[in-house]
């Protein structure tokens, strides 16, 4: 087992035997995680060419007359710059990691005295060298590597306007502080310059200078390339030449309107994902570092871990936890809260539950007005291995409602979905997300196959 690097509170009790209301209970692992700053994004030098080469591309526009760009530092018209795919089986899938930074002071802190963003927190980070983050950054979470290399989170252009520049073709799965980054520059209608940068390779948006963006228009996907510590977007703006956080606030120095439609909330308490594993969740740089370890179905008497993934968890809103039967009735429940206010947080639970009944059985939290639920199965057959090659063979989630992931290391030839009537309704030569949202209500079989031809059926159910 890897070591998980990113606890910052671990509080370990041991396995737990329920049957019973709980009014309290530690959880076994989890706390904050935190995405660490490697360094600035781009070098002075870096940001320096670019923003000279973006300046030669705005003078060619005017004197081609494409577009006339107005100079209006009050718009007020932007949209968020994420879009996730519809095969994204997550409720929330990203976080702020880091807002512009507007204390001129640095001593290399992440979230310390000489960082203060806009709404006078310190939600940001700066270098010793001199850096003040310039930009804001969405971060994807839980599990980033995953919706990396799945391609789950897309950078959409938050205003209309026009191409102005990208940069593609550099290593996009960094944790370090390696080449350059791949980015897309669009010139906004309002006269801003936007800059979307850390993009996964061969991704960016297939158009050319001068070519027209529409507002949401896909730009590329999120990954991690350049000078970064994970998958993430940076949103960089410019105004006339100037830094702009398009975020209003008393403490933002830089412009005194929003830039946003509807500006985001400082705070945005949301359950991003619930999941029940086999083991731990191990987060890790690079997608070889990370390990999901989710499932949906167990054998009576397993072990279950039940983990809650949270944005902006804050310490004053309860969270209430349960577990129910398959009959509906509570099995057991319990409370919970977190200690301090997180950007991102996790906790999880290590149960076996004593009870003989199986079928489907569902995990719910309450945050407040927040409530997501999910479901998991335990089967009669307790001498399952749901393995292939020795490898084990992970499907979730289960019920699923929009898509269908099959994780393993296992050698895999096809991948086949069957209705009840022994119909193929799907069908792939690799492993990958299945989009189950054009399937109608009911239960599948789902048929993985190996190189060597033995096959593993599982039991999927589908409820839109």
């Amino acid at each position: 087992m890897k070591s998980i690097s990113h606890f910052i509170i671990i509080l370990f009790i041991g396995n737990i035997v329920l049957g019973q209301h709980q009014q309290f209970m530690l959880p076994n692992g989890g706390g904050e995680f935190k995405f660490e700053k490697n360094g600035p994004c781009l070098s002075d030098e870096k940001r320096s060419e670019i923003r000279a080469r973006l300046e030669r591309k705005v003078k060619e526009l005017k004197g081609k007359d494409l577009y006339p760009i107005p100079s209006n530092k009050s718009f007020q018209g932007f949209t968020f710059p994420l879009k996730a795919s519809t095969l994204n089986p997550y409720n929330n899938y990203y976080t702020i990691s880091g807002f512009v930074d507007h204390n001129s002071e640095y001593s290399g802190s992440q979230f310390g005295d000489t960082n203060r963003d806009y709404f006078c927190g310190n939600r940001t980070y700066d270098t010793t060298d001199g850096y003040n983050h310039a930009g804001t950054d969405y971060a994807l979470w839980p599990f980033s590597w995953y919706q990396y290399e799945a391609g789950l989170v897309d950078a959409v252009s938050v205003s209309k306007g026009l191409l102005l520049d990208k940069e593609d073709g550099n290593k996009d799965d960094d944790c370090y502080c390696e080449g350059e980054w791949n980015a897309v520059y669009v010139q906004h209608e309002d006269g801003s310059i936007g800059w979307y940068g850390h993009l996964k390779k061969g991704s960016l948006v297939d158009k050319q200078f001068g070519d027209a963006i529409e507002q949401g228009e896909y730009l590329g996907k999120i990954a991690s390339s350049g000078c970064s510590s994970g998958p993430h977007l940076h949103f960089e703006l410019y105004h006339d030449g100037d830094l702009i956080d398009p975020y209003s606030g008393n403490c933002n120095m830089l412009n005194t309107e929003s830039y946003w439609a509807e500006q985001p909330q400082y705070f945005e308490p949301q359950i991003n994902a619930l999941l029940t594993h086999y083991a731990p969740p191990v987060f890790g740089c690079t997608p070889s570092g990370e390990e999901i370890n989710a499932i949906a179905r167990f054998d009576l008497g397993d072990e279950i871990i039940f983990a809650a993934y949270y944005k902006d968890q804050r310490a004053s809103i309860d969270c209430e936890y349960t577990i129910y039967r398959p009959d509906g009735s509570v099995y057991t429940s319990w409370t919970h809260n977190s200690p301090e206010d997180y950007s991102s947080s996790y906790w999880y639970w290590t149960i076996i539950i004593d009870e003989d009944i199986p079928g489907m059985w569902d995990f719910e939290v309450k945050m407040g007005s927040k409530v997501e639920k999910i479901t998991f199965r335990f089967t009669e057959n307790t001498t399952s291995t749901n393995e292939l090659n020795g490898e084990t063979v992970n499907v979730f989630p289960n019920p699923a409602k929009s898509s269908l992931i099959i994780q393993t290391n296992a050698e895999i030839s096809a991948v086949e979905l069957f209705d009840l009537t022994g119909k193929i309704v799907y069908r792939s030569l690799k492993v990958e997300i299945i989009d189950v949202s054009a399937f109608e209500n009911g239960s599948y079989f789902l048929k993985v196959v190996d190189t060597d031809g033995k096959s593993q059926l599982e039991k999927i159910v589908i409820i839109h």
